[in-house]
């Protein structure tokens, strides 16, 4: 009987530990999804602001470009684990370029400058190709041929956004925001589901 009683204590500690192992690995990955989410909806609402600054002429322009160049500092530090320091450093040069040339799309935009836009267009997605080259190289279970799919759908957001701004049809700038919102929110969790 005490041997049966043992074994039965011995199943339920063993049970106890298994489900707080459980628990805190579910806290993790929880952790990286809410970290990766929290990123990348900051990675989409600075770059809705910033747009709006440069092309209204705020005065915050130069403020709100700073605090999204920090968001893709942030990002890349979010990914360290997997880049290393010097992935690390392209991955946040990448970001940072992809901003950049989306404030000199949103420039020539506002002036009218067709030939301008399908240059920094043409830089805009291969950046966006190669920073998907980059994140599935040092992470195999990063598909590079998903994340194409998925900065390339980002960026067609912010164009849409770019666009609605211009033609001042609120209606489509704010769609153009939400599904920016949900579609980075979509990126944040394949990184972390796949990591």
């Amino acid at each position: 009987m005490k041997k049966a009683v043992r074994y039965v204590v011995l199943f339920m500690v063993m049970t106890l530990c298994l489900s707080t192992v459980h628990a805190a690995a579910s806290r993790k990955g929880s952790s990286t999804q809410e970290d990766y989410r929290k990123l990348w909806t900051e990675h989409s609402v600075w770059s809705q602001s910033y747009i709006v600054s440069e092309m209204e002429n705020l005065d915050d322009r130069d403020a709100v470009l700073n605090r999204l160049l920090k968001n893709q500092e942030d990002i890349g530090v979010s990914l360290s684990p997997y880049l290393g320091k010097k992935g690390t450093a392209e991955v946040t040069a990448l970001l940072k370029d992809h901003i950049l040339l989306a404030g000199k799309m949103t420039k020539a935009a506002k002036n009218g400058e067709k030939e301008t836009i399908a240059q920094e267009r043409k830089k805009w997605y291969e950046n966006a190709n190669e920073l998907a080259a980059v994140l599935s190289e040092a992470n195999p279970s990063w598909q590079e041929k998903t994340l194409k799919n998925m900065l390339h759908i980002h960026l067609e957001h912010m164009e849409n956004y770019i666009s609605a701004r211009i033609i001042r049809d609120w209606e489509a700038e704010i769609t153009a925001a939400d599904e920016s919102l949900i579609h980075m929110q979509k990126l944040a969790d394949y990184l972390a589901e796949k990591n």
